[in-house]
């Protein structure tokens, strides 16, 4: 049975039992269909990405790709490709690395007063 969802842009026909799909406005307009593909997860929580998702999202070799799950929605992720202009952008903005831990650690030790 498919859950309730309260969401304006999706409507009943757009239902799959990998989850709800984007009404064409909210898809990409480069893409003509809906993409779906299987992967299995492997040892070591290991997932090769399909073909056909890498070239929807347009990723290439050492993009990041963040997964997102809802407990709201048990058995459903949803995943994004960080555009590559992000990476490294705020690279120096809190100091260095040792900056941000002597920070943090002191923070901490703030806790125990």
């Amino acid at each position: 049975m498919r859950p309730a969802t309260d969401e304006s842009h999706l409507d009943d026909s757009s239902w799959t039992p990998y989850g709800p799909l984007l009404q064409p406005e909210a898809r990409r307009p480069d893409i003509a269909r809906t993409i779906e593909a299987e992967a299995r997860l492997r040892q070591k929580n290991q997932v090769t990405l399909p073909e056909a998702i890498v070239r929807a999202l347009d990723a290439a070799v050492d993009d990041t790709i963040v997964f997102e799950a809802d407990p709201a929605e048990p058995g459903v992720a949803r995943l994004h490709l960080v555009p590559r202009d992000f990476a490294g952008s705020m690279t120096g903005v809190y100091g260095t690395s040792e900056d941000v831990l002597a920070f943090v650690r002191g923070e901490r030790a703030a806790w125990g007063e």
